[in-house]
């Protein structure tokens, strides 16, 4: 990456080929937020599936603004704003566990994982009520997996926890 980064960068300094420098751009600003270079996130696995993503796209102004400067450096310039602005909205979701697995939650209906995983965070923050909820969720989703289990166990020490001992039995 780096590499490319300056090569791209003397070829753009030397005005020999601009269109690499703007594809490099167009590659990296997109990923700055889910590549764990500049900002440590909660994810590990997000940018190895954003990298081609944005691959294609990235030579396809690049050729664009070798074959049309003008046309090519405001369609770059449109991308990288757009997708810029997109990923700087979404890193925000990522930035805690919280607001990541609440979006997860959202987003599912029949996952286990990402409710168990809200409670979990909500119960680390101390909110027991939050968790609780999140909890809860992982019930009525039905599932028959190692976060169903782990969230029911969750869910009765909370309940003992706020000394409702016949409701944690029941759970």
């Amino acid at each position: 990456v780096i590499v490319t980064l300056l090569a791209s960068t003397r070829s753009w300094w030397r005005n020999e080929e601009p269109a690499w420098f703007a594809a490099w751009l167009t590659f990296l600003v997109p990923l700055i937020p889910v590549s764990q270079i500049f900002v440590p996130l909660q994810t590990r696995m997000a940018d190895r599936y954003l990298w081609l993503s944005v691959l294609g796209l990235s030579w396809l102004v690049a050729l664009l603004m070798r074959k049309l400067e003008r046309i090519g450096a405001i369609t770059g310039l449109f991308f990288l704003v757009v997708f810029g602005a997109g990923t700087a909205f979404r890193a925000n979701i990522f930035s805690d566990s919280v607001s990541l697995f609440s979006d997860a939650t959202a987003k599912t209906t029949q996952s286990t994982t990402a409710p168990y995983l809200l409670g979990y965070a909500w119960e680390q923050r101390k909110n027991e009520p939050a968790a609780r909820a999140a909890y809860e969720e992982v019930l009525r989703r039905n599932g028959q997996d190692e976060a169903t289990r782990t969230a029911t166990n969750s869910l009765a020490r909370l309940e003992v926890r706020r000394g409702a001992l016949a409701h944690a039995e029941a759970i």
